[in-house]
């Protein structure tokens, strides 16, 4: 029998619905707030906003690469080179193939491309690797071989995009071989 008098409720009964509310909405908060995703939220991927590939898989990271053309068969490779190891490594050859796996003409570096241990090196800079023929047409994709003095070799697809006035990569050399 309930001994509260009329029109009062149990004390038990006002203290343990607002804390039963509370926990509820506390779950429901943290299961629709993205925390319930754990480490494979959205949130904790790696995103890529440029145009150019990113390559993390080897001990030098292949950054921003693409291949920015004339449209002439003319192209000039750009990205960021970070050499991730203790000790200096150097950019010994580029080399590619178009999509049907034929050999695009590469230069030939006259000198390594030195690399410091944690430095950045812009391929862009001194336009020291160009890339001619038929297969330079905006929007394909190029794989392309990074050959390292020490480090092993990577193999990515990168892309192609024009060049020239008006586009962002105006300031981009891009001659023949």
């Amino acid at each position: 029998m309930d001994t509260t008098a009329p029109g009062r409720h149990s004390s038990r009964y006002t203290v343990r619905r607002p804390v039963v509310i509370a926990v509820s909405l506390a779950a429901v908060g943290w299961a629709v707030s993205g925390c319930g995703a754990g480490f494979n939220a959205q949130t904790n991927q790696q995103y890529q906003g440029a145009e150019g590939i990113n390559n993390r898989d080897g001990s030098v990271y292949v950054l921003n690469a693409l291949v920015v053309t004339d449209g002439q068969g003319n192209g000039t490779l750009v990205g960021t080179l970070i050499d991730q190891s203790s000790t200096a490594d150097a950019l010994v050859s580029v080399t590619a193939t178009d999509s049907h796996g034929t050999a695009v003409k590469t230069t030939k570096l006259s000198n390594p491309i030195a690399l410091d241990s944690q430095q950045a090196v812009k391929l862009q800079t001194d336009a020291a690797v160009r890339l001619s023929g038929k297969a330079l047409v905006a929007g394909d994709i190029l794989t392309a071989t990074f050959t390292f003095q020490n480090a092993s070799p990577v193999e990515i697809g990168i892309p192609v995009v024009v060049g020239g006035r008006g586009t962002i990569y105006t300031g981009i050399p891009v001659g023949s071989t």
